[in-house]
Order: C-alpha cells, then structure tokens, then sequence
C-alpha cells in the first residue's frame, strides 16, 4: 500500500506541476486507485480470516509426501527453491558418485515413521509374475 500511495503521490504531483497531461492523468490515476482498493480489500480479507491449523497441516503433510507431484509441476525456478529446501547443502559429487551431504530435518522426521513391511512393495511390484513370452 506505501508503494502505490507513494506512486499515487508522485503522479498527482507532475500533474500539478504540468509533466503530465490530462489524457494520461486520468487513466494512470484511475488504475492506481483500483490497485489501492484492491490491496486494501484483500488486507481486510486478511486480517478477518482466521487460519485453519488442521488444514494447513494436512496440506504441508500432502506436500512433504508428494514432493515428486511438485517437482514434475514446476519451472525451473521452481525446481531449484525446491532441490534447495530439501538439500541445503546442494548436490554434490565424487568418485563414489553423486550424493546430498545434509538432507533437510523435516525429511529425516519422515523417513522415521516406519511402515511395517506389509504394506511394502516387494521388488517384484504389484504385477503377478509372467511366464517367459
């Protein structure tokens, strides 16, 4: 809102002082107006929402498991914050081969949650074994 009020201030002052014509005036102040109103709507919004905890957190939960969905669905912009949030301390590589020196906390508290190896896919996969063709 200080920007746009700050912009709104600057483009009534060359137009007070003659820079600006009245042409361009009107159209520039009348988008200026609508923008404020539109911060100022969107803050009362806001303010007067109240977070909803459980679902913010089974929201963060989807993320955390479905990392792959946000990784196929992003830019590249997106997909270096997302390799950078995971691992911070970048890829790196060696003789070995590739690895990731610090995954991010929130990762190891997934990986803690252990599933009983019922519900484990075995190596074969969910497919029945096929005879040779």
């Amino acid at each position: 809102m200080e920007r746009l009020e700050t912009k709104k201030t600057n483009v009534l002052a060359q137009m007070a002082a003659g820079n600006l014509a009245e042409d361009d005036f009107t159209p520039l102040y009348a988008s200026i107006r609508s923008e404020l109103e539109d911060v100022r709507v969107r803050l009362i919004s806001a303010e007067s929402s109240e977070l909803d905890l459980e679902t913010a957190l089974e929201y963060l939960q989807y993320q955390f498991w479905n990392t792959n969905i946000l990784w196929e669905q992003s830019d590249l912009a997106g997909k270096i914050r997302l390799q950078g949030s995971i691992f911070p301390k970048g890829i790196v590589w060696s003789s070995e081969g590739f690895g990731t020196p610090v995954t991010h906390s929130i990762f190891s508290l997934l990986t803690a949650q252990e599933q009983p190896d019922s519900l484990l896919v075995g190596p074969e996969g969910f497919e029945p074994p096929t005879k040779g063709l």
